[in-house]
């Protein structure tokens, strides 16, 4: 059949008469049939495929740009392609010619140049993958379009829409954007972990490389995720708006009435009243309101989200970082007040200038904003969505159930990214969307897992999304999960050969999981278990120590991981009061976390030779083997030593051999 067809294209090459390569622009057929301003078809005697973009002349010889919808293959091989017509740019403005192109017209392969032009692509922005299409066309967003007219990624389970979420922080984190995250699951701390298990061919066509990303994770309730810095929030000065966007139900009016009320005599004898305060007062009054509105005020104080010393919005939001709020196994109500204070302080503080532009991504939205019900984080999302573009904050709304979304919110996305969607309700409600046409939402139906079809370009375009720079941490778990694949793909340091020569069946090897961070030209290893630093010592032993570092001693660290420097330059960086920095000095001195050298403050937290490492492989290790269980994250011991740049992340094992319950150091000459 091949070779028949080889000879069919040859014979109708040669009866054309014309060549096979135009410029940059490889022939692959001739119209055939009735053809429109919109549509037409032509005969094809290359390999095509759907979706591919072509090229043909208009009837005054400028070239317009189609796109292959469908292919039909007929008994005698004739090969039809069916190609909506794009059309051609003239004055910035894409259009339709008023002309349909003549039969027997030349279709030609769009090369990448015509295809950007027409399409008015960018070159550059946040690079989520390439066109699905023969030509090579990368796909960017513009980082300014993303913060000021926001973002929604829609797909059902396991179409790919927290990769997809991952592939767009990594391109923010890489425009320097700072960016939040609503994370209900703990699937985006691995932002901070290169993708170690990426195929070099994917990591080629993309033209990328493994990276690990700056992340700070934080948490409502740290005895769930012990890894998480607390996240809580100042209730002095509480404003009756605020508290009643924090009520896991809408109070009634009189109770609203009451509580405003209250606020209202509570400034005028106390400046800095606190949420006890508060329901003190209710409680003094004699309205028969206050029993419910009291339960709702405890209920809001018993969420455990106030503290004395709240998380500063410094901490929260760096540029070039992402904040990980980690929900994972937080109850719904704790998680609602959370999010809804969190993004209320957020909001409040960009109108005021007080934190850089950011962007927010809400996980699960259908679960904060839904379609048919209220609930305290509703109206804040609503407002941020339709204000935020004023103020530099940018949202992503990210849902697998379109259809449960606040319609409100999810018309204010001017770029949506959508997978793979079946249910004809989410269907529905994502058709809504301009630009969305019969055949689109068919196409919808079947996309691969890992193409977007995306909107808000002048045209509905298709995506193959780019592969990750990080660790993917939002894989579905299955029940049948092999062994051999979670040891087999861990990194271990070489073991000394003359360790391994010894076949007593009696030997045990211990595997210790650590992190291997790289900043600039300093190597620290910390152990996963208590976030120990490790070094070694002049013996050549493996020593380790807990840092015990104060907030204010963290300043200092976040300033000499960049350079070491004079006192004075270090007090000014750090913006510390003059007795807050002297005590800091003198603890680090005495800790011997830092050290003078030659009229300059440096670090002296011990570093690691950088060692040999080797990927674990069961079949080629004849001993007892046990790898030890990871119980703190690289995001906690960074925040723990006060590092907040961007810090290479890599997760290795060290191998201590058991003999007699005695380990000894399996890398040691």
């Amino acid at each position: 059949m091949v070779q028949r067809q080889c000879v069919l294209q040859k014979k109708q090459l040669k009866k054309l008469n014309f060549k096979k390569i135009k410029g940059d622009n490889i022939l692959v057929g001739e119209v055939e049939g009735k053809t429109t301003t919109h549509l037409f078809k032509f005969r094809a005697y290359r390999n095509i495929k759907k979706m591919d973009f072509v090229v043909a002349k208009s009837k005054d010889n400028k070239w317009i740009l189609a796109q292959i919808t469908e292919i039909n293959i007929y008994p005698d091989e004739k090969i039809i392609a069916s190609c909506n017509i794009l059309g051609r740019r003239e004055d910035g403005l894409l259009k339709i010619p008023r002309m349909p192109i003549k039969p027997s017209s030349l279709i030609y392969q769009a090369s990448e140049e015509q295809i950007r032009e027409t399409l008015c692509l960018k070159k550059n922005g946040l690079y989520l993958g390439k066109l699905e299409s023969t030509t090579d066309v990368k796909f960017y967003i513009d980082p300014d379009n993303a913060i000021t007219k926001h973002i929604a990624i829609l797909a059902q389970t396991g179409a790919g829409k927290s990769y997809t979420v991952g592939v767009l922080i990594e391109e923010l984190l890489e425009k320097n954007i700072a960016v939040v995250i609503i994370d209900p699951h703990g699937e985006y701390s691995s932002l901070a972990i290169k993708n170690t298990n990426a195929k070099k061919t994917d990591l080629q066509y993309y033209e990328i490389e493994p990276k690990s990303y700056r992340v700070s994770e934080f948490s409502p309730d740290t005895n769930i995720n012990k890894e998480a810095s607390k996240l809580s929030f100042s209730d002095i000065g509480l404003e009756a708006n605020e508290i009643i966007g924090i009520f896991p139900a809408k109070p009634t009016p009189t109770q609203t009435a009451l509580l405003f009320g209250v606020i209202s005599e509570l400034k005028q004898v106390k400046e800095n009243y606190t949420l006890t305060d508060i329901i003190n007062y209710v409680q003094s009054t004699e309205s028969t309101a206050k029993i419910n509105l009291i339960n709702l005020l405890e209920l809001a104080k018993s969420s455990n989200l106030f503290s004395k010393k709240p998380t500063s919005l410094n901490a929260l939001v760096n540029r070039g970082n992402a904040s990980v709020i980690n929900l994972k196994g937080i109850n719904s109500q704790t998680a609602q007040i959370s999010v809804s204070k969190l993004i209320n302080t957020l909001f409040s503080a960009r109108k005021s200038n007080k934190i850089p532009p950011l962007f927010l991504v809400i996980e699960e939205a259908h679960n904060f904003c839904p379609q048919n019900e209220v609930l305290c984080t509703s109206k804040i999302i609503r407002t941020i969505v339709s204000e935020g573009r004023k103020f530099g904050f940018g949202v992503a709304i990210i849902s697998q159930r379109p259809a449960r979304v606040d319609k409100n919110v999810l018309s204010q996305a001017n770029t949506q990214i959508i997978l793979r969607v079946k249910n004809p309700n989410d269907l529905k409600a994502i058709s809504y969307a301009e630009g969305i046409t019969k055949q689109a939402e068919e196409e919808i139906k079947n996309l691969a897992s890992g193409v977007a079809l995306i909107l808000g370009c002048e045209i509905p375009l298709f995506v193959n999304i780019r592969t990750r720079k990080t660790k993917h941490g939002g894989q579905t778990q299955t029940l049948l999960e092999s062994k051999k694949t979670q040891k087999d793909e861990k990194i271990y340091f070489k073991i000394n050969e003359k360790y391994l020569k010894n076949k007593d069946k009696s030997i045990k090897y211990i595997f210790v999981p650590c992190y291997e961070i790289r900043i600039k030209d300093k190597l620290f290893l910390f152990d996963a278990i208590k976030g120990n630093l490790l070094f070694k010592n002049n013996n050549d032993e493996i020593k380790n120590i807990e840092l015990k570092i104060t907030s204010d001693e963290k300043k200092i660290i976040s300033v000499l991981i960049e350079e070491d420097c004079s006192e004075d330059e270090l007090f000014k960086k750090t913006k510390l009061l003059f007795d807050d920095f002297n005590r800091a000095i003198a603890s680090m001195t005495k800790k011997n976390i830092i050290k003078q050298n030659k009229n300059k403050m440096c670090l002296n937290i011990q570093t690691i030779p950088d060692l040999q490492k080797q990927i674990f492989d069961k079949n080629l290790f004849e001993f007892n083997i046990e790898f030890l269980d990871i119980k703190i994250m690289a995001p906690k011991i960074l925040s723990n030593i006060g590092i907040k740049k961007n810090a290479e992340i890599t997760l290795v094992y060290y191998p201590y051999i058991n003999i007699c319950d005695v380990l000894i150091d399996a890398t040691k000459e």
